[in-house]
């Protein structure tokens, strides 16, 4: 199997903007193989990623990065350094996304997050995300919703089901 720096060198990737590489086992020994693509969207599937490429995190034109499907044990702090993105998608990881680094909350552009599938038990750092338009986390261990989730006016979507919710706030009554 071509390791996937020996693709990205046969191809002029100037005019690329987005890329999808989906269903199949990366091998991603080198750590620089994302540094000089000025993508906006960015999709690894179902890949058997382990951990992010330190590089993904100095892509500053990435408006989406879809993650789901993988191995990833963690979501780095340094999610936070993509000041541009707009919808991240990291459901159904193996072994299960246990926590969101807090560090998410610099993505003020946030428009789209989804983690479900996963066994994350708090979320509230979401409410610091003023443009939160969908919130997908079904199928994890949240037990409480953050009072303040009702502030975020922008909020259409919120997929708490399947989860252990034990209590929802009374403001949720005024939505």
């Amino acid at each position: 199997m071509p390791h996937l720096h020996e693709l990205f060198h046969r191809i002029d990737y100037a005019q690329l903007t987005s890329l999808y590489i989906v269903d199949c086992r990366l091998q991603l020994e080198d750590k620089d193989i994302f540094r000089d693509l000025a993508i906006k969207t960015l999709v690894l599937s179902h890949t058997h990623l382990r951990r992010l490429p330190k590089a993904i995190f100095n892509m500053d034109s990435l408006e989406i990065l879809k993650v789901d499907r993988n191995n990833l044990e963690e979501i780095p702090v340094e999610i936070g350094n993509l000041r541009n993105l707009k919808s991240l998608c990291c459901d159904t990881q193996r072994p299960r996304l246990r926590t969101i680094p807090h560090s998410i909350t610099k993505l003020e552009r946030l428009e789209v997050l989804s983690f479900s599938n996963n066994r994350i038990d708090n979320i509230a750092w979401a409410v610091a995300l003023p443009n939160l338009r969908v919130l997908r986390c079904a199928r994890n261990r949240i037990s409480r919703l953050p009072n303040q989730l009702v502030n975020l006016r922008e909020l259409t979507v919120l997929d708490v089901s399947h989860n252990r919710l034990e209590y929802i706030p009374p403001s949720f009554v005024d939505l």
